[in-house]
């Protein structure tokens, strides 16, 4: 369901499920909605923190032990999830250069994608 339909709705704020498997849940809370400028090239990166959970690390439970495992090199399962992950987790670290260029590909292809689609319904 797109964002604009559940703001439609009067819904603010909503709980959505990632993984199935691992049963992560996240509250959605829609701070505010503005102008789309048609001079901006959405979507827009505008902040974050913390590093995402591994995939499959075993949902909040798991993610916990992972934590605590790799944040001490005593820890009998350090080893193990230094080999699993395939190097040091850093929960702090998220990548945000990574993330911001990310996020500008997928506008520069959103928008490559818009005008294409302008472009064919003006020859109609």
């Amino acid at each position: 369901m797109r964002l604009e339909t559940l703001v439609g709705r009067g819904v603010a704020e909503f709980e959505y499920t990632y993984d199935f498997g691992d049963n992560w849940q996240h509250r959605v809370v829609i701070e505010h909605v503005g102008v789309a400028y048609p001079d901006v090239d959405y979507s827009l990166y505008l902040d974050g923190e913390r590093a995402a959970p591994p995939e499959d690390v075993g949902g909040p439970p798991g993610f916990f032990d992972f934590i605590e495992a790799m944040a001490n090199s005593r820890h009998p399962a350090h080893k193990d999830m230094i080999r699993w992950y395939g190097r040091p987790f850093n929960p702090r670290d998220f990548g945000e250069s990574a993330v911001a260029t990310t996020v500008r590909d997928i506008a520069a292809k959103r928008k490559v994608a818009m005008l294409a689609f302008e472009r064919s319904r003006q020859t109609r």
